[in-house]
């Protein structure tokens, strides 16, 4: 880029542009510019983020023609097919966006805008759209300046180099909907950040400095792909205890990253840092970030468990994906599923399920299967299958999927169906479902292969082909779960008002645990001999019907039974002993559990 006098200037004193684009897909030949930010300035002279902020500026784009936002687009982003209908023209970002550039080479004395992006190869390539479409010629007047280039040279060992993991590495938290907002801010914090790093370990001071030492091939003394080297502070690591509780990452500056459990939680954090070895994408970020950690000890693992879903839900941590306190709360049927409500009560029973899809489908499924003739609309059979309606498939595929499965389980004509034929359905399917999984163990086992945990919630109706077979898989699919949801959600009422015991892990039968439950929350918990254990389980606590056991359910609640099934299953696969216990009721054994368990 040609320059009149100041390509010495030093970066301290440089008016840049930080941008950031969000678009439909990778490129502007396949995809479109859906919002644009960027901030104008001389970063050095913000004392922190939320200044920033106040001075960055993002426009969303209208879209051509009959375009509309990707699904998946809008999932990450938020933003809707309504927002960028209020966009603004392409035209006029660019105007905007070129006069702000020629206000930033005249504060410079330069003939070029300089433009930090994060990941500039895929910003400069939407902005060069923006230039060839509505420009009057001229030169490309922006340099781009690559913030993830320089963070690779400059620290090839940090496990991960996006936006998210770079800025949380310099103590800035990234909003998780991608905005371009949030990203020129991001990005403008980084660069902050890179400028003193620049200087002290490479002594480059001045713009041109820098774009020199970035047209240079980066240094290949180094391998492609250098060991990890984690920012976690050191001392943070030693002394660790083998013992159960829970332990918590923070960035720099104190924000909650990460909240885990751990049966030794010197073992289980030594796992992260490795130099080497297999972790999730979402890991390597979260451990780009993570400065320090502190833990909590427990009784036992299970005690643990329970904390954890706990912590999660009170502080939402940044990378806990799975147990965060959400709006939704669990849902409650009706009998005959026609009705769901957050709120149990007199007719509202059935439950409590993790939504209200599944029970939504089988209402529908009953309903529709009733009708004479049988002829379910394009909305119907989207709402039995659970299945968008641009994917449902034709009446007649969607009958004949019904046909093959009457045919594969003997089943009556859709007018005769009902909610015990699909009760009896969902058993064998399950039951199914459990023998292919425990074929699908063993071989694995033969292979010497490690068996990942099945999680239902994975799999859908919506991942398989619409032909007959297709249907068919997807009513199966339907039909089970909801029938386990309906297990599940009678189990973990039952087990909200109950009392666990199990041994030590030491299994020397000197000491058992017992941890009681009332209402779905820790009433005692206490480590007795197994004679004192007995005295203490006759001594009936609060009984409650199934109503009331219902009515003290909430997303807090719900989790925390599911944690403690998950906890009792782990301690079966322990070989260790373990009860449970009811009120009025007796105890289910070990092998009452182990045969009940895959039920639920």
């Amino acid at each position: 880029m040609e320059t009149r006098n100041s390509t010495h200037k030093n970066l301290r004193d440089l008016t840049l542009l930080v941008i950031d684009c969000q678009a439909t897909g990778p490129s502007p030949r396949s995809a479109h510019l859906l919002e644009i930010g960027w901030l104008k300035a001389r970063i050095p002279t913000f004392s922190d983020s939320s200044e920033i902020a106040k001075h960055a500026q993002a426009f969303l784009v209208r879209l051509p023609g009959n375009k509309s936002v990707p699904r998946r687009v809008s999932e990450i982003t938020g933003i809707t097919n309504e927002d960028v209908r209020q966009g603004r023209r392409r035209d006029y970002i660019w105007t905007s966006l070129y006069k702000t550039a020629s206000e930033i080479s005249g504060a410079n004395g330069m003939n070029g805008c300089p433009a930090v992006a994060h990941f500039a190869r895929y910003e400069e390539p939407f902005i060069r759209d923006l230039y060839d479409r509505f420009s009057r010629g001229g030169v490309f007047p922006f340099q781009m300046i690559c913030t993830h280039e320089i963070m690779r040279r400059l620290m090839p060992g940090l496990p991960r180099k996006s936006l998210r993991a770079v800025a949380g590495y310099f103590g800035h938290s990234v909003p998780k909907p991608r905005r371009s907002l949030s990203h020129v801010v991001a990005t403008a914090h980084i660069w902050s950040h890179l400028i003193p790093i620049l200087e002290e370990r490479l002594g480059i001071y001045t713009y041109r400095e820098l774009v020199e030492w970035l047209a240079d091939p980066p240094d290949k003394s180094r391998p492609s792909k250098s060991l990890r080297e984690y920012p976690m502070n050191p001392t943070c690591l030693e002394n660790l205890p083998d013992s159960p509780g829970i332990y918590m990452m923070y960035r720099s500056n104190m924000d909650l990253l990460y909240v885990g459990k751990a049966k030794s939680i010197k073992r289980r954090v030594a796992s992260y840092f490795r130099r080497k070895g297999a972790h999730s994408e979402s890991v390597l970020e979260m451990l780009s970030q993570a400065r320090s950690l502190t833990y909590s000890l427990t009784p036992t693992a299970v005690h643990a468990a329970l904390l954890e879903t706990d912590i999660i839900k009170e502080l939402s941590p940044g990378y806990n994906v799975a147990l965060q306190k959400t709006s939704l709360a669990p849902i409650f049927f009706t009998q005959d599923f026609s009705d769901f409500s957050t709120s149990p009560g007199n007719t509202y029973l059935q439950g409590p399920f993790p939504s209200n899809s599944f029970g939504n489908a089988l209402f529908q499924l009953l309903q529709t299967g009733s009708q004479r003739p049988f002829k379910p609309s394009p909305l119907e059979m989207s709402n039995i299958l659970c299945i968008p309606r641009e994917f449902v498939p034709s009446q007649k595929v969607f009958k004949q999927g019904i046909q093959e499965l009457m045919n594969d389980y003997h089943l009556p004509a859709p007018p005769a169906w009902n909610l015990s034929m699909i009760r009896r359905l969902g058993t064998i399917l399950w039951r199914e479902h459990l023998q292919e999984r425990e074929l699908n163990r063993n071989f694995k086992a033969a292979e010497d292969r490690h068996e990942p945990s099945p999680e239902m919630e994975k799999e859908g109706p919506a991942s398989r082909g619409m032909n007959p077979e297709g249907v068919k898989n997807a009513l199966k699919f339907i039909i089970r779960n909801v029938c386990h949801q309906m297990r599940r959600a009678r189990w973990l009422s039952r087990i909200s008002e109950s009392r666990l015991v199990w041994d030590t892990a030491e299994g020397n039968g000197s000491e058992n645990n017992i941890l009681a439950f009332s209402g779905g929350r820790i009433q005692y918990t206490s480590r007795l001999s197994p004679s004192s254990i007995g005295e203490v389980l006759k001594t009936p606590s609060q009984s409650r019907t199934h109503e009331e056991r219902l009515q003290q359910f909430d997303n807090i609640i719900y989790d925390r039974m599911r944690v403690l099934s998950t906890e009792i299953k782990r301690i079966l696969s322990e070989k260790r002993q373990v009860s449970l216990w009811f009120d009025s009721r007796p105890e289910l054994t070990k092998e009452q559990l182990q045969r009940m368990l895959p039920w639920v």
